[in-house]
């Protein structure tokens, strides 16, 4: 069954159309980030598994501090790529 309105992106002066699942797929694929999404899965990925192993209050508030850097600086990404995006993803 096909979808009544699929999403499309047009990449590289409309030489290249691809469907997006949905709105933030759409942004990515715009964006040309999916190298970015890959690694940033992959931090996450190492993030839990450090997490998982943690087994001290010291340990764990230090992961807390470097979790918050890197959501900080995420941020800050966000907000100089686009700043009406990043208004209307964490609604600030």
């Amino acid at each position: 069954m096909a979808k009544q309105n699929p999403l499309f992106v047009v990449t590289d002066n409309g030489k290249t159309v691809e469907e997006a699942d949905h709105i933030f797929d759409a942004i990515i694929k715009k964006l040309g980030l999916e190298e970015f999404i890959v690694v940033l899965k992959g931090i996450l990925k190492s993030l839990i598994e450090l997490i998982e192993q943690t087994n001290s209050l010291v340990m764990l508030e230090h992961i807390s501090k470097i979790l918050d850097k890197f959501i900080a600086n995420l941020d800050y990404v966000i907000k100089k790529i686009d700043p009406v995006l990043a208004f209307s993803l964490f609604k600030r």
